[in-house]
Parts: structure tokens; C-alpha cells; sequence
């Protein structure tokens, strides 16, 4: 848990430092961790709703 909200706060920091220099393009794109996380929240999600209907 606290590695956890260690790499949220990283991520916050460094949006915020390219907020600050004008270099937000896509920060998802900048950080694919980010990315992976919601992937795997979401196909986790889909697998619930598929099994939920099987039975």
C-alpha cells in the first residue's frame, strides 16, 4: 500500500512539473504505468460482468 501511494504521488509530481514547463502533450502517453494499471482494473472488471452472467 505505501509503494503504492509513493508512485501516485511521483505521478502527481511530475504532472505537475510538466504543467509548470508547458510540456503536457498526453501525460497518460508520458507514463505508460499509469496506463497498465487501468488496463488491468478494467479487464478485471469485464471478467467479473462475464462471469456474472454465466451464472
Amino acid at each position: 500500500m505505501d509503494l503504492k501511494n509513493r508512485l501516485q504521488e511521483q505521478y502527481v509530481n511530475y504532472r505537475d512539473m510538466m504543467k509548470e514547463k508547458d510540456l503536457v502533450e498526453d501525460v497518460r502517453q508520458t507514463i505508460p504505468f499509469m496506463n497498465e494499471v487501468k488496463k488491468a482494473k478494467l479487464t478485471k472488471e469485464n471478467t467479473r460482468k462475464w462471469h456474472s452472467k454465466l451464472y
